[in-house]
């Protein structure tokens, strides 16, 4: 908004103060963009969100035209929280004792520390976790209709098939032995205090060596090992102030994004305050006005700024910052990468794994983390005869190689566990979903290279989430220092944010009215 010049009494040229567009521009139509959003809507603040693409809900999206129902493309798992009807915990532990009766150990046994249950003093999983969440979706959709709610374990049976690398072939691991001590290894890998490390240097530690079958498994699940440190993994709960977490998952008759536009996000759309295809390229926050300009040359301007982009974006200098960010702020950007891999949904005539009941296995093939996303749904939501794998780390770089064909490399590994070439025969389509190569997300989520978050002091995800000058606030699930790569970790930062440009506003207001 351009200055105006007026006349005063005495004729002499008078101006008046430069006003804002908004109050606030949430860059970035994400999770973490829109719950900032939605939070300062709520508080009465004039707020706009710019987003890069013709859609909010960044990665929250699904598919409707592959097959019956519909196909999650980005999340679909929600969390516990305390505020869950507390008859969760109990029931999850009754199904650990069962389980852990099926394989021979005495349910009386159990012990439990915290949230950790132990068997015969050995770790065996976690209960629901007693922490708050800053951001509590499962409260939220509870209350909207809980009958929408599928809990996992109420679908019975234990792990899904686990597969490894032997002379070559797929070879089924007996009654998941490997898969068992996997958890404990990682349980042990979890404890460490020291210099930050890689994920794999940590399993080194603890007899997992690369290449190895046990590693094998662990890098399917996790992707990144050789990269990512042991921090950005898991980090002390003394960290972080922004919640202490959950980890019992939950699956939902609905859309993620249909479940986020209905508890959080469709106002803000029918309102209008999402302006689409606006891609931001650059940010001058130089005056006390911020000035904002998109591809198409448009401009903006604001007196607070929230972003809320891809650290890809950031990283490979998407937004031109003037001035330029802290040189901090910088190194902190450039220490996270965003972990490569995507979906991978494959229909058939028939549900192939049904005479051998192998419907939802992590192997060392190509297809890593696979299952069936009908098992996690009621009858007709999804269709049985559809598969999904998660793909990730190296073998998300090895399928995404311009001369590989992934459809061969996944059925190949589907074929070894099921026998035959009844993956090959039965094969229909596939649909594949990679977010890096979205250029406004670039990656699945991030990582952060090994040396990077020190004993002491500020972590680099810490960092990045420092404001810049009382005018520059950054959120996304990269800025979460406790749950990066997570749903709710990004409506955390989204909650932080939107707290601290009220606090801002608060300070200021009681600043001008002590003057």
């Amino acid at each position: 908004m351009l200055v105006v010049t007026m006349l005063g009494a005495c004729g002499e040229p008078e101006q008046v103060e430069e006003q804002a567009d908004y109050d606030v521009i949430v860059i970035g139509a994400g999770a973490a963009g829109m719950y900032a959003a939605y939070h300062l809507d709520k508080n009465g603040v004039d707020v706009k969100v710019l987003e890069a693409s013709s859609t909010h809900g960044g990665r929250a999206q699904y598919n409707t035209n592959f097959s019956e129902g519909y196909i999650e493309l980005g999340p679909e798992e929600f969390y516990s929280s305390p505020d869950f009807p507390t008859p969760l915990r109990d029931k999850y532990l009754n199904w650990m004792k069962r389980r852990a009766n099926k394989k021979g150990l005495d349910s009386a046994s159990s012990k439990i520390v915290g949230d950790s249950v132990f068997f015969d003093n050995k770790f065996w999983d976690l209960l629901p976790d007693s922490g708050q969440f800053k951001v509590d979706i499962m409260r939220d959709l509870w209350e909207w209709d809980s009958t929408f709610v599928i809990h996992d374990f109420e679908l019975g049976g234990d792990y899904g098939a686990t597969f490894y690398r032997k002379d070559g072939k797929l070879v089924r691991d007996i009654d998941n032995k490997l898969i068992y001590e996997a958890d404990e290894k990682l349980y042990e890998v979890y404890k460490y205090v020291g210099p930050d490390i890689t994920f794999t240097e940590a399993l080194k530690m603890h007899g997992v060596d690369s290449g190895g079958s046990m590693w094998d498994i662990i890098n399917s699940d996790y992707g990144g090992n050789n990269a990512a440190s042991l921090n950005n993994i898991y980090t002390t709960p003394t960290s972080s102030k922004w919640g202490d977490g959950g980890r019992e998952t939950y699956y939902v008759d609905l859309p993620y994004k249909v479940v986020m536009d209905s508890l959080y996000f469709q106002k803000l759309h029918d309102e209008q305050k999402i302006i689409y295809n606006a891609e931001v390229v650059s940010i001058d926050y130089s005056g006390d006005i911020i000035k904002i300009k998109d591809a198409d040359g448009k401009e903006y301007s604001a007196n607070k700024v929230v972003i809320t982009v891809s650290v890809a974006v950031l990283k490979n200098n998407g937004i031109e910052f003037k001035p330029s960010l802290p040189e901090q702020k910088l190194g902190a950007i450039n220490s996270l990468s965003l972990e490569p891999g995507w979906r991978f949904y494959m229909k058939f005539k028939k549900p192939i794994w049904e005479e051998s009941g192998v419907r939802d296995m992590t192997n060392a093939g190509y297809g890593s983390r696979c299952w069936v996303p009908a098992d996690y749904r009621s009858e007709g939501v999804a269709d049985p005869n559809v598969m999904v794998c998660y793909i990730m780390g190296d073998n998300a770089a090895h399928l995404r190689q311009p001369d590989v064909d992934m459809d061969k490399e996944v059925l190949k590994g589907l074929d070894e566990i099921y026998g035959g070439t009844v993956a090959s025969d039965n094969f229909i389509e596939s649909f594949h979903m990679d977010f890096g190569m979205n250029p406004y997300i670039q990656g699945v989520y991030s990582y952060a290279t090994k040396g990077i978050n020190p004993i002491e002091g500020l972590g680099h995800r810490e960092i990045l989430a420092q404001p810049v000058n009382d005018k520059l606030f950054f959120g996304g699930e990269a800025s979460n220092n406790r749950h990066s790569a997570t749903v709710f970790g990004a409506l955390e930062t989204g909650l932080r944010c939107a707290e601290e440009v009220l606090e801002i506003q608060v300070l200021s207001l009681n600043s001008t009215s002590v003057k």
